[in-house]
C-alpha cells in the first residue's frame, strides 16, 4: 500500500511525499528515482518554468547515479531517509499551468459542484463532546 501526502514546510516550502508500506525497497530503486524524474519534469512542463530549489529524500540509498539525479534535480538528495518525499519552494505552488484551458477549467468545476450538491450527508450516530 501507498499513501501520498502534501504539506506545507516552513514558510517558504511544500513537501510531496509518499510512504509505501508491505513493499521491499531494495527491489524498487530505479522506479522511484523514475518517479522522482518524472514528477519535476510535469512539474516543469506543466508550469513552464525550471523549478529550483528542490531538495529530495529517499528511503533507499541512491548510490552510483545520485549525481546525475541531482544534476537533473537542480537540488540535492538525501539518501536512507524514514519516507520519500520532494520538498518544492512555495512559490512554485501558485504558478500557472501555461497550458490551461479556460473553458475546460469551467466544465470541471460546474461538474464537481453539481456532485458535491447532490450528495446526501447521511446521519452519524456518533456524538462528540467538547
Amino acid at each position: 500500500m501507498t499513501a501520498y501526502g502534501l504539506k506545507s514546510v516552513g514558510e517558504n516550502r511544500f513537501a510531496c511525499g509518499s510512504c509505501m508500506f508491505g513493499v521491499v525497497r531494495h527491489t524498487d530503486v530505479h522506479q522511484i528515482g523514475a518517479m522522482i524524474a518524472i514528477l519535476i519534469r510535469i512539474c516543469r512542463y506543466l508550469t513552464g518554468r525550471t523549478i529550483g530549489s528542490i531538495a529530495v529524500q529517499t528511503v533507499h540509498r541512491i548510490s552510483d547515479r545520485k549525481s546525475k539525479l541531482e544534476k537533473l534535480l537542480g537540488g540535492t538528495i538525501k539518501d536512507g531517509a524514514g519516507f520519500d518525499e520532494i520538498r518544492l519552494p512555495t512559490a512554485s505552488w501558485d504558478l500557472p499551468i501555461v497550458s490551461a484551458d479556460p473553458y475546460l477549467h469551467r466544465v470541471c468545476v460546474k461538474c464537481c459542484e453539481e456532485a458535491l450538491a447532490r450528495r446526501v450527508m447521511k446521519p452519524s450516530r456518533l456524538k462528540v463532546r467538547v
